[in-house]
């Protein structure tokens, strides 16, 4: 993360692989990164949220090379497959 008064960086978070996709939810309080290992992990930068605000949300089975925040999260890779996850990291079957 950069902060632009200061001009420093900061770590979020760490992993063991490189992130490789990366959305924000539409009130731009959390983001999502998509790993190449297939991990897509969530950080909130709101500390009234309810549940775990940081941390792995779900596994996909490529690396998710698109990564889309509205309703639902929208994970797509190299597979050609699309899948829909609920806000709790539950895959939705469509």
């Amino acid at each position: 993360m950069g902060n632009l008064k200061t001009n420093k960086s900061a770590t979020l978070y760490e992993t063991e692989s490189c992130v490789v996709s990366m959305a924000s939810n539409l009130e731009g309080t959390a983001i999502i990164s998509g790993h190449y290992d297939g991990t897509i992990h969530r950080f909130y930068f709101d500390d009234n949220v309810i549940g775990a605000s940081q941390g792995k949300f779900a596994s996909h089975s490529v690396p998710p090379i698109c990564l889309e925040w509205n309703q639902s999260i929208v994970v797509a890779g190299s597979d050609r497959i699309v899948c829909f996850y609920d806000n709790q990291g539950k895959n939705m079957i469509i």
